[in-house]
């Protein structure tokens, strides 16, 4: 029998973010926070930023660098 829901590649995914340490986030109500995107270097990250800007005020972004993955 095929599962319906494959289980989180969390391995995977840990190592992939430890690829790209800088992630831009949407700060949320009440002290939450939403990853938007995930880059190798903190320019490529500036330059999605400004991006999103120009798209949408409504939120606010910034950018940080993880060491550890979430």
């Amino acid at each position: 029998m095929i599962p319906s829901e494959l289980p989180n590649d969390t391995i995977g995914s840990t190592y992939r973010d430890s690829l790209y340490p800088w992630a831009i986030v949407c700060l949320l109500p009440n002290l939450q926070h939403s990853t938007v995107a995930r880059h190798r270097t903190r320019t490529q990250a500036e330059e999605h930023l400004k991006a999103l800007y120009r798209f949408s005020r409504r939120f606010e972004y910034t950018i940080v660098f993880s060491a550890e993955p979430e």
